[in-house]
């Protein structure tokens, strides 16, 4: 069985020392013979200027004595766009079973750039990357305090999401039980199911301490404390 990826957020007001923090952090696990993941969520990235690397949104390899260290800036626009790509389907069907929309006006919705997002896709974005290849740590320099505090938010936020178009989908499972007897399930109520199990993962890693360790960064000033 693999062991669990371990994460460590690293967090706090903007000009506290989180990114040197982190990077630092990364560098030494990686030293010591890890396979770390270095993870910039701050849409005001920085992470590039102290590694003195050019990073994008794609896990760069940066050079170590011992084990492994790359390093991304994630990019919530991008993100975003592929989370969608892989789920458009199945979204317009939900909006086209639960709202009086047609299809030109569920593109226009699905293509706004909603409040919150960068936080929504941000979290599930950085535990795919961090799904995706063998990795022991994952060290994230967050964004300042309140862009962080919404993005842990977010395993509640998806639950609410998936509640929200188990409901929309209510109306149309309803009709095909009365009128056909049973409801045949698909890629609609598969979503939801994904959305709502996302949101438990989520909200269990971050919430396990064995796995998951929060780091605030303060400045030395009796304000602060």
């Amino acid at each position: 069985m693999t062991p669990a990826v371990a994460f460590r957020f690293f967090g706090g007001k903007g000009g506290v020392g989180k990114t040197t923090t982190a990077a630092a952090s990364a560098l030494l696990a990686a030293e010591r013979g890890r396979r770390v993941l270095l993870v910039s969520t701050d849409p005001a990235h920085s992470l590039g200027d102290v590694l003195e690397r050019r990073l994008s949104a794609r896990p760069a390899r940066i050079a170590t004595r011992r084990g492994q260290l790359a390093a991304v800036e994630l990019d919530a626009d991008r993100a975003l766009e592929r989370w969608l790509a892989a789920r458009r389907r199945p979204l317009r069907m939900i909006a086209g079973r639960g709202t009086y929309l047609d299809e030109e006006d569920v593109d226009r919705l699905l293509a706004l750039s909603l409040p919150g997002v960068d936080e929504l896709v941000g979290l599930i974005e950085l535990h795919r990357l961090a799904t995706a290849a063998q990795r022991d740590e994952v060290v994230v320099d967050t964004a300042p305090t309140g862009h962080t505090l919404r993005l842990l938010a977010m395993p509640e936020t998806l639950a609410r999401i998936a509640g929200v178009l188990a409901d929309m989908l209510a109306k149309h499972q309803f009709l095909g039980e009365s009128l056909g007897g049973v409801h045949r399930r698909d890629a609609a109520d598969a979503l939801v199911a994904e959305i709502d199990g996302d949101g438990r993962a989520l909200h269990t890693l971050l919430r396990d301490p064995a796995r998951c360790r929060f780091t605030w960064l303060l400045l030395p000033e009796a304000l602060s404390l």
